[in-house]
């Protein structure tokens, strides 16, 4: 037996289940749906070119850009992942300036926290022309933090500074290295 082409094919397929559906009691529906499976295809919701804006009682606070967004809505656990290149511009109190910046390769936001994650070769500069590199650092949007537990390099003036361990405000202004390691240069203060 022929039924046609796909095309109707898949269109009865998705008919079926809603006269199903209609003619059922609400529980019977709420079990039929916790049975059907969704393909892994109709799980993820992908953007390309992407421009997220974080703000806070109206004002912005942070503006992320990415090549690539992957949404992952129906997951225990919601979340969003950038790919192909992150750049995030942070702003002043009243939304207006850009007071730090981060490069990384790969982020990742968990909806339900609201964390965010970055990795791969993630570079943070702010309007004191301090420079953090590292592997992976995480912004807490609730408590407004900054933090790593990886090997840092903070390159500010002519002193390089090393360590195991940052925690930061959001804006890299105010920071501690948990554990340093390397020199800081002495200059002649006359």
């Amino acid at each position: 037996m022929c039924l046609g082409s796909s095309k109707n094919n898949l269109l009865l397929f998705a008919v079926i289940p809603l006269f199903i559906i209609g003619s059922c009691k609400k529980s019977n529906v709420q079990e039929f749906i916790e049975k059907f499976e969704i393909p892994d295809s109709f799980q993820v919701e992908i953007a390309q070119n992407v421009e997220l804006q974080y703000a806070d009682s109206g004002v912005l606070n942070a503006k992320i850009f990415a090549d690539t967004m992957k949404r992952y809505p129906l997951v225990d656990s919601p979340y969003l992942e950038l790919i192909g290149g992150v750049k995030a511009n942070f702003y002043d109190k009243k939304g207006k300036s850009v007071i730090s910046s981060l490069h990384s390769e790969y982020g990742k936001s968990q909806e339900e926290s609201q964390i965010i994650t970055v990795q791969d070769q993630v570079v943070l500069n702010n309007i004191k022309d301090e420079t953090l590199l590292t592997s992976e650092l995480h912004w807490n949007q609730k408590s407004k933090k900054i933090y790593t537990d990886k090997f840092v390099t903070i390159i500010r003036n002519q002193d390089t500074i090393n360590g195991i361990g940052l925690e930061s405000n959001e804006t890299f202004s105010k920071y501690s290295i948990k554990r340093i390691k390397g020199q800081i240069n002495q200059r002649n203060t006359k």
